[in-house]
């Protein structure tokens, strides 16, 4: 279950931007999941879950955003978003010259915080988007 590992790290990255927050409370670890990373949504869920307890994020909720599988046509330039592994015939030239343009992302993308003694939500970013 390499949900669990990607859970820990998740939940280390967090708390790395969290703890120079000081004041603030982490109320959710927003993270991109493209769709050739094989990530099995419900045990990242169960995983984050356990690996949040005891930490600067234990109150946070995990929000995940999907990122299509997006392709690039080599030969006639075009993108097009791809239904998996199995298609990657360009839908305008039908060549089979592509690249990954999308869907392998495993990002941290934003934390969402509010101050600790005021109930107004405001939001944090991470600097730099972290790869997982």
């Amino acid at each position: 279950m390499h949900e669990l590992s990607i859970a820990l790290k998740l939940v280390d990255l967090a708390c790395e931007h969290a703890s120079s927050c000081q004041e603030m409370q982490v109320d959710a670890v927003h993270i991109a999941v493209g769709a050739l990373s094989h990530i099995h949504e419900p045990s990242l869920l169960s995983g984050f879950a356990i690996a949040r307890e005891g930490t600067l994020v234990s109150e946070a909720e995990l929000i995940i955003r999907q990122v299509p599988l997006v392709l690039a046509c080599t030969d006639c330039e075009r993108d097009f978003e791809s239904s998996g592994i199995q298609d990657l015939r360009c839908p305008v030239c039908h060549g089979y010259s592509t690249q990954v343009r999308h869907g392998n992302e495993l990002d941290l993308e934003f934390l969402s915080l509010r101050p600790r003694q005021d109930e107004n939500i405001s939001i944090g970013s991470v600097s730099n988007p972290a790869r997982i």
